[in-house]
Order: C-alpha cells, then sequence, then structure tokens
C-alpha cells in the first residue's frame, strides 16, 4: 500500500493523484513510477537493519540510543486530514526526548533550542514555472534539536 501510495501519486503525496509525465532530457518519455521503484531498489542495500515505526511521537517515550527522524505536519502550510497537531507538545517531547537520543525534524522554521544542520531551496508548487507565484520555491531544512 505505501509502495503504490507514494510511488504511483503526484509529486510523492500520498496517494494525491496521478504522477505526471514529462520528457527525460533525451526526449524519451518519463515513467515516474517506475523511476521511484528504481530508486527505492537501489536504495535498499542501505536500509538493513534499520526498523521504521509510524507512531504517534506521544506513544515514544524513554527512548535511548535511537536516531529518530520526524516528520511533523508542516506549520502554516497545508494540513493533514487532520490539523489536530499540537506543536507545542511536539516541540517538548523533542527536547526530552534529546537527552538520550538524536531528534531530527524536517520543517521550515522550528523554536530557537533546535539548529539548522541542511537547508535546500525547492519547488513546490504545480504553478512553478509562473512569475508571480510567491509560493513556487521554500526553504526545506533539517533540524537537529539541541535540548533545554
Amino acid at each position: 500500500m505505501g509502495l503504490v501510495g507514494f510511488c504511483s501519486s503526484y509529486s510523492g503525496k500520498f496517494f494525491s493523484g496521478y504522477p505526471r509525465g514529462g520528457f527525460k532530457k533525451d526526449g524519451t518519455p518519463r515513467n515516474h513510477s517506475n523511476e521511484m521503484i528504481q530508486n527505492l531498489i537501489k536504495q535498499s542495500s542501505n536500509l538493513k537493519d534499520i526498523c521504521f515505526f509510524n507512531e504517534s511521537f506521544l506513544k515514544a517515550n524513554n527512548l535511548s540510543g535511537y536516531v529518530v527522524y520526524c516528520y511533523p505536519p508542516y506549520k502554516e502550510t497545508t494540513k493533514y486530514i487532520t490539523s489536530l497537531f499540537n506543536y507545542d507538545d511536539f516541540y517538548n517531547w523533542c527536547v526530552k526526548q534529546s537527552k538520550n537520543n538524536i531528534i531530527l525534524v524536517s520543517e521550515y522554521n522550528m523554536p530557537d533550542n533546535f539548529e539548522c544542520i541542511w537547508e535546500k531551496e525547492v519547488k513546490l508548487s504545480i504553478d512553478s514555472n509562473k512569475k508571480n507565484n510567491p509560493n513556487v520555491n521554500r526553504i526545506e531544512k533539517l533540524f537537529i534539536c539541541k535540548g533545554e
């Protein structure tokens, strides 16, 4: 379900439309779904012995010795089906868990006790070719929790 939900959807959003066509630099048609699957196969050897969990951060307490990658709903952007995400609870959880773990968070902006360790400008809109669209580029960032 995850493979189809992401690899056969538009812009990497889970079950969000169909991937668009387009052409490669050499003029041949692109097959986005196949490109995504081939990329997963290419990277699969790097994922051995890694455990992935999809849980509420509230259920993950007393962790020790982990690298935790968090991908919360980006604040002040399009919301998920439910927009009841409590950012203050999440930030407090990150600080608490950072005492014994490495806590990484993808976001555009975070409170002062988080340090940006990576960033990249990305295009976000299907209107990205329009010159007057103010939301075409954003800076994706990866933060590490510095603790208290």
